[in-house]
């Protein structure tokens, strides 16, 4: 997945992402919910010194604009690996 630096939202901990896309009513409070085997698999990748970003590519693109939204791991200013969420 290419995920440019202009698209990066959020840097944020594993606890931080789980804590944000987890709702208890849903699939019984898992990580993200039904993307959770695939959040488990991208979660087993994360290394040290690797960064974790929220990214959302419709912000470099202005207001309305339509996008893909999902997290991935930063690792020697690339994108090593990532998961899509969302297309808008």
């Amino acid at each position: 997945m290419d995920v440019p630096k202009g698209w990066l939202h959020q840097k944020l901990t594993v606890a931080e992402a789980e804590a944000m896309h987890s709702d208890p009513a849903i699939r019984a409070g898992r990580p993200f919910g039904a993307a959770n085997h695939a959040w488990m698999a991208l979660r087993a990748q994360v290394r040290p010194g690797d960064e974790l970003w929220l990214f959302d590519s419709s912000r470099s693109a202005g207001p309305g604009a339509c996008g893909n939204h999902g997290v991935c791991i930063y690792r020697h200013g690339k994108c090593a690996a990532g998961l899509l969420l969302r297309v808008t």
